[in-house]
């Protein structure tokens, strides 16, 4: 049997019989270009400029296009590490004068405020925000009258008039801490700073509350 009797048989039977044909398989035909016979790729569909999306770039706008990408989220990852950095905000300090201690094992501070004791008596009226190596202490609700001060003959550096917030913050100590606790007297307050000691270490000598460099107030 010949190769076109072949064909012609094969024809007839998926003709006459459609899909139940045995054949049928075969009816499908490719719908691409005849191959020319060489081994070269070549171009099967070529779409307009108007086809193709508005999206496609070439390898160099692509790369261009992914650092700047990389570039906003390196932007938006530091911004973000920014303001993380700490729980709580730090603000101005105000109070500019305080004395300390060191006891090896906690570092006490001690901040006089004329009457402080009196008109700040509430857990409203004392905030204490802390980390490993910062805190800030905010003093609300506190005024004394000047010429308290003035009849009595103390210079209190710490006074507030007006009855704003007073505050004394460091965000830098000068080593680190593990905990921190504020308490309220009749004319002081006492800052008490726990320091982070490593198992069978002794405690770090703290010769200033800030970390070398950092502004430390006065001392007095």
């Amino acid at each position: 049997m010949t190769s076109e009797a072949t064909k012609s048989a094969l024809q007839d039977n998926i003709e006459s019989k459609g899909k139940n044909a045995y054949y049928f398989a075969h009816a499908h035909k490719a719908n691409g270009p005849k191959w020319d016979g060489r081994p070269q790729p070549r171009l099967l569909v070529k779409h307009s400029d108007s086809q193709v999306s508005s999206s496609s770039l070439s390898a160099s706008e692509t790369g261009e296009a992914a650092e700047a990408v990389a570039a906003a989220s390196g932007e938006s990852l530091i911004k973000s590490l920014k303001e993380s950095k700490s729980s709580f905000d730090f603000s101005k300090s105000n109070i500019t004068k305080y004395a300390f201690i060191d006891e090896g094992k906690k570092v006490k501070l001690y901040i006089d405020m004329k009457g402080v004791g009196d008109v700040c008596n509430s857990e409203e009226d004392i905030k204490l925000d802390w980390s490993e190596r910062s805190f800030s202490l905010k003093i609300y609700n506190y005024s004394v009258m000047d010429g308290d001060d003035k009849e009595s003959g103390n210079d209190n550096d710490n006074k507030n008039s007006n009855g704003g917030v007073k505050c004394l913050s460091f965000g830098r100590l000068h080593g680190f801490i593990s905990k921190a606790a504020a308490r309220v007297k009749k004319d002081r307050i006492i800052l008490t700073l726990w320091k982070k000691v490593e198992e069978g270490k002794d405690p770090e000598d703290w010769p200033q509350i800030a970390q070398k460099g950092e502004d430390d107030h006065d001392i007095v």
